[in-house]
């Protein structure tokens, strides 16, 4: 069960709201009032730890994020558990709700081992770092034993981004490298493309598709476009991770000389050279 479940909120509920419901099940399942019934003071230890991770926003954005990757964290977090829980009954109680051995007995008061992190590299498309994918892999422990982990990415990760995992395992660094693109390149959120057209439809304009990371759209190339002339589609970047925007994609163009000139049309070509060289030196003799 999540911890959204866990305190009976939807995923979308206010922080008054998940504050409100703490409040309710904590007078119901505290300990004091429950003596002996052990299957109420699990579920209280199960509200206090969702109320932990959801009453945090930073933690609530990673839970949303990364989900029953938090069971794992829980259980290898460095400080104890017990003392931070009743900091918050007693916020939310008064000093004289709860004692500290009620808290002590259900939460414990040692702290959990560092462990030295293990580091391993996750390789991803550009799709996927764009959109969000889930990894396993195979984890071999000191035992010689392999343990499945299951990563969960997020839309929008970046090169290089290293991802903290704390599984039973110890702790785990996954590093993500994006393989480079056949058609794209990223620079931080910002995606960058070329793309060809005719000599012709750059003097005369036209109207083009242009592949993004999410689709093609249009693109109209206004007449007399030059050479590398870059055109800035806003929001068709990457998104920005846990946020809300994405960047802008930049595609430059390309002109594509012909290179079977027929002898009529090298004839027709030279005409229009002359005529404009003509016009420049009319122009300048004016000026």
């Amino acid at each position: 069960m999540g911890y959204y479940e866990t305190l009976g909120v939807p995923k979308n509920a206010s922080n008054s709201e998940i504050k409100k419901k703490y409040r309710e099940l904590a007078r119901e399942l505290h300990p004091d009032l429950n003596q002996g019934d052990k299957s109420a003071s699990d579920h209280f230890k199960k509200i206090n730890d969702a109320y932990d991770v959801l009453s945090d926003k930073k933690k609530r954005k990673d839970y949303d994020d990364f989900g029953d990757n938090w069971k794992h964290a829980k259980q290898m977090r460095d400080s104890g558990y017990g003392h931070q829980q009743f900091g918050g009954i007693n916020d939310l109680f008064g000093s004289n709700f709860s004692n500290q051995s009620s808290f002590r007995n259900i939460f414990g008061g040692s702290r959990t081992k560092k462990s030295k992190p293990q580091n391993v590299s996750i390789n991803i498309s550009l799709e996927e770092a764009f959109s969000g994918t889930e990894r396993r892999f195979n984890l071999k422990n000191n035992q010689s034993d392999n343990k499945i982990i299951d990563v969960k990415i997020p839309m929008g990760i970046t090169e290089g981004k290293t991802i903290r995992l704390r599984t039973s395992s110890g702790i785990i660094d996954a590093k993500i490298h994006i393989n480079k693109h056949l058609n794209f390149s990223v620079q931080g959120i910002n995606i960058f493309s070329k793309f060809n057209i005719s000599l012709f439809d750059a003097i005369f304009g036209c109207d083009v598709e242009i592949s993004t990371i999410d689709g093609n759209v249009s693109l109209f190339i206004p007449p007399g476009t030059p050479n590398g002339k870059k055109f800035r589609l806003r929001g068709k970047g990457m998104p920005v991770m846990n946020g809300d925007s994405r960047g802008d994609m930049f595609s430059t163009i390309e002109v594509m000389l012909p290179r079977d000139f027929s002898e009529k049309e090298l004839r027709v070509l030279k005409k229009m050279k002359e005529k404009r060289e003509e016009k420049g030196k009319i122009n300048q003799d004016a000026q």
